[in-house]
């Protein structure tokens, strides 16, 4: 098997790869998914084959033989932060298995970061009630549940057994991999709490809450299995389950950890995990104003799923803002969020088109920090509409004071106060 050559480049930046170093069989080669669904910017230039990486982080296979790393200028403990809060989840390019380097995919001491969301989040889930899903009996009682015709044909029939039948039996549970992977991620953290830190108190929540699931089974399947299981479910939770989706993202990248099943040459196998880091940016800073409005009784409106007409005498034209922020049932202000190092002046036409259609005389940007650019006021228009640039630290050690720090910028804006933090 042809060794796999990795290459890194941090977003935002560009990769050239000569023309030979991507021929296969005499041909360059190209993985088509990375142009068809836009992973990276690919263009020629003096024979130099260029990658550009924007909005995705992660493993991307640029064909069979190389694998380009992007790296996000966020910490990785932030990134995962991000994903949780924001719920999406990353993308995984299905059928591309490698084997990397344990450095790829494994970090030190990632229960730190998880077990105070997950613990606040099991609790939640105890108050709420735990939810039940339909889980099969493996030896179910004789006759009982749905015939399976075409099993019962193939197994006994062709055997000339008359009067044998193959039975799908289900029962709700308390015992569905939501539950069991929840429990299993906190035994994850109890292990980990009582190993580096023997007095923190939230040990004894870890053991109410494992009390209060002593009934859900423990993890008996292949760890990977179960990661992909709850991976899908965290995404189509009904209405009534919404409580679940936080911890059960939590979840979901605690047990990252577990996946790598590490052979003999040191490697391991893993699918290719895409962010969309431009989504879960998004994402994220309106979770964040969400959680912080709340406290003031604003409405934070997404645009995207609730459009603004964009004419007040017709009704087949809209605008979709990323935040709207609405106060004493009014729009206030309006925030279109870029994960860019500036914005663009298309995007500020944009962005003014929204806030005139709605009636808003305050708005503009929230970009992530980088190099050691702040918070700014743009301009105010002959129109009186005004304009900011906001900005958040993705590399803050502290997530929760940047998220505070962002909201009091937010309050600035709103009240036509400019000297931002």
């Amino acid at each position: 098997m042809t060794e796999i050559e990795f290459v890194e480049c941090e977003e935002f930046g560009a990769l050239e790869i000569s023309a030979k170093r991507l021929m296969i069989d005499g041909e360059i080669t190209l993985d088509p998914r990375i142009v068809d669904r836009g992973y990276l910017n690919v263009s020629l230039v003096k024979g130099q084959v260029v990658f550009r990486a924007d909005r995705y982080v992660g493993l991307i296979p640029i064909n069979a033989n190389i694998v380009l790393r992007v790296r996000s200028r966020a910490k990785i403990a932030n990134l995962a932060q991000m994903i949780v809060k924001s719920g999406i989840a990353p993308n995984a390019i299905a059928d591309f298995a490698r084997g990397y380097l344990p450095r790829f995919v494994t970090g030190t001491d990632i229960e730190k970061i998880y077990y105070a969301p997950l613990i606040r989040g099991a609790e939640k889930i105890l108050d709420l009630g735990m939810m039940k899903t339909y889980i099969e009996i493996e030896n179910p009682p004789a006759w009982r549940g749905r015939l399976l015709v075409s099993d019962t044909i193939k197994r006994y029939r062709a055997h000339n057994i008359r009067y044998r039948g193959e039975f799908d039996y289900k029962t709700l549970s308390y015992s569905g991999p939501e539950n069991i992977a929840l429990k299993h991620g906190l035994k994850i953290v109890r292990s980990w709490l009582q190993a580096n830190d023997m007095r923190n108190p939230a040990i004894v929540r870890v053991d109410r809450a494992l009390a209060a699931m002593e009934a859900i089974p423990d993890v008996t399947a292949n760890i990977a299995s179960l990661i992909q299981q709850i991976g899908r479910s965290a995404g189509r939770l009904p209405s009534q389950y919404a409580y679940y989706r936080d911890p059960l993202w939590t979840t979901y990248l605690l047990l990252q950890k577990q996946l790598p099943e590490i052979s003999a040459d040191g490697f391991i196998n893993l699918e290719s995990l895409i962010v969309d880091i431009s989504k879960v940016f998004e994402a994220f800073i309106r979770k964040v104003l969400e959680e912080k409005s709340s406290e003031r009784g604003w409405q934070i409106v997404d645009g995207n799923l609730k459009p603004f007409s964009f004419f007040i005498d017709n009704g087949d034209y809209h605008v979709q803002p990323d935040i709207v922020i609405i106060k004493d049932g009014h729009p206030a202000a309006l925030l279109d969020v870029k994960y860019k190092p500036a914005p663009k002046e298309a995007d500020r036409y944009e962005v003014l088109s929204f806030m005139n259609a709605i009636g808003i005389a305050k708005g503009g940007f929230v970009l992530p920090q980088r190099d050691g650019v702040s918070s700014r006021f743009m301009g105010q228009t002959l129109g009186g509409r005004e304009l900011s640039l906001l900005r958040f630290d993705l590399a803050a050690d502290e997530m929760e004071k940047e998220a505070t720090r962002l909201f009091d910028n937010v309050e600035r804006l709103m009240s036509g106060e400019h000297a931002y933090g």
